[in-house]
């Protein structure tokens, strides 16, 4: 069923308690919904780092709206006490949560805006803002640079500004959308180039606030200046070469007036974004291939606990569920139907393999039930041993799609229960294979620590391998336990981050002069 449209959620917190010892709280959002009587994550907000006055978050939550179904929302707000685990909310401080809403009650109310208090254990610990907006699709995106210039001192020294640009919405409010790096010690600093869908602005005449602040580490940032203004006017100013003055509305008289520092539009560009979509009708062809975990943690087969047990043709083992559930939602965006299958950490006549075909010759089965079919075949002739390593199958896919030429992209989908022992070189894999046309989604079966598969997740931080750094993120991890009962929840997060993964390689490709299309 095709949703009604697309609802962006913009959210802002206010009043929260002081929940670390030496710094303020460091608060984000999670949004979740209702699918069949299950329980999903649809998205979250950044962590703001020290702020108990958050206000708006930067990252968007945008779900899809179907008029004809009910739409039941809640809104949990957490401090991030461990940034390196935040996949996982276990280990992260529930603030509180919102009463459950229904998404059309936010699109319902006076201006989209709907307020509450966050509680836990029945006291108040908060207050929660969504301004609700539906979005106008728009294949249009905007480059620009930003430069400063005469900023006022914050620090001893200098400043460390960043730039941070909001939207009017209709409730009055200021949603922001956008924030730039942060420059260290400096009156006058130049900032990186960004790219955002013009969707984001909302129009070319859509009131616009861009704010300066000055980076504090371990507290609020200090607010430097603002100026309102819109895409048009800074068009304007990137093609005339004029700059923008920072005031500060909170002072009085004159001083309200007197400028703060400048802003330069150094680049100002609208044009065409290729999508996702434009890129398959063009006749991009995705190639899947699976790589399933034969290492002794999964237990023996011939044990009922074991996860490759196979001793009851009812209750199918969860490797054959995620390779039918996740295999059915990967198999359309593959034409061909051509499946390469690999195995990890068995033994091959008596000697492990780290990288084995399931299938002969070149190794491909037709359709998710020929993957099905060589796993079966491969668990009365491999014996399962270790360690669990990911290098070498990684470094594999990644040789082949760089192989493959223009208009082809791989997508390695891995099955494991999540016992990883070769992580320095698995990430070294990852990082260089972020320079071709590859996506690798991990799915952890069973219930052990998949803590290693966030890290790979590269949500927080980019994967760095001595000096290199990865160029784009290329690896979604999803629990499969956690959805297993969700197909709609499981499809969402299997395939949540591919489309703008092949974007990524495309203007990653293009910069370097890599044909793609």
């Amino acid at each position: 069923m095709q949703p009604t449209g697309q609802v962006e959620l913009s959210i802002f917190l206010t009043g929260l308690p002081k929940l670390d010892t030496t710094s303020q709280t460091d608060p984000f959002v999670v949004l979740f919904g209702k699918s069949q009587g299950q329980v999903l994550e649809l998205g979250r907000t950044e962590v703001i780092d020290d702020n108990c006055n958050p206000g708006g978050f930067v990252q968007k939550i945008i779900v899809p709206y179907y008029f004809e179904w009910p739409q039941p929302l809640t809104f949990k707000a957490y401090d991030c006490d461990s940034k390196k685990h935040l996949d996982n909310l276990a280990k992260q401080q529930l603030i509180g949560e919102a009463e459950t809403v229904e998404l059309a009650a936010i699109l319902c109310a006076p201006s989209q805006v709907w307020e509450a208090d966050l509680m836990l254990h029945g006291k108040n610990r908060g207050h929660i803002k969504v301004v609700a907006e539906q979005l106008a699709a728009s294949s249009l995106a905007v480059k620009f640079i930003f430069a400063c210039t005469k900023l006022e001192k914050k620090d001893l020294f200098s400043s460390d500004p960043f730039l941070v640009i909001s939207k009017a919405t209709e409730s009055g409010d200021w949603a922001p959308f956008w924030k730039s790096e942060v420059v260290k010690k400096s009156l006058k600093p130049q900032f990186k180039l960004a790219e955002v869908p013009m969707m984001k602005f909302g129009d070319a005449d859509r009131p616009l606030k861009i704010t300066c602040y000055d980076f504090d580490e371990g507290s609020p940032p200090d607010f430097m200046g603002e100026l309102q203004t819109t895409c048009r006017e800074l068009e304007e100013a990137s093609r005339n070469n004029t700059s923008l003055a920072f005031t500060n509305p909170n002072k009085k008289g004159s001083k309200a007036t007197k400028s703060r520092g400048f802003l330069h539009v150094q680049q100002w560009a609208v044009y065409e974004a290729p999508s996702f979509i434009s890129f398959l009708q063009k006749g991009l062809r995705i190639h899947l291939s699976i790589a399933i975990d034969f290492t002794g943690s999964n237990g023996a087969p011939s044990d009922p606990r074991s996860l490759h047990y196979m001793g009851n043709p009812d209750q199918p083992n969860e490797y054959i569920q995620a390779i039918r559930s996740v295999g059915s939602i990967l198999a359309p965006y593959d034409p061909a139907q051509r499946f390469a299958v690999h195995g990890f950490g068995g033994k091959i006549n008596g000697n492990v393999s780290h990288n084995f075909l399931l299938a002969p010759g070149d190794g491909t089965v037709e359709g998710v039930a020929g993957v099905e079919a060589a796993y079966v075949q491969a668990l009365s002739s491999v014996q399962l041993s270790g360690p669990t390593l990911f290098a070498q199958f990684i470094a594999n896919r990644a040789s082949v799609a760089r192989s493959r030429g223009p208009g082809t992209y791989e997508v390695l989908l891995v099955l494991t229960d999540g016992v990883l022992m070769d992580a320095a070189q698995t990430i070294k894999s990852i990082v260089d294979g972020s320079e071709t046309p590859l996506s690798i989604i991990i799915v952890g079966v069973g219930s052990a620590d998949m803590s290693q598969m966030s890290v790979l997740d590269a949500d927080t931080a980019p994967l760095k391998s001595g000096s290199k750094t990865m160029v784009r993120d290329i690896v979604q991890f999803v629990s499969y336990r956690e959805h297993a009962s969700s197909p709609q929840g499981l499809a969402a997060q299997t395939l949540a981050e591919l489309p703008s993964q092949v974007l990524d390689y495309h203007k990653y490709a293009s910069k370097v002069g890599i044909p793609f299309m």
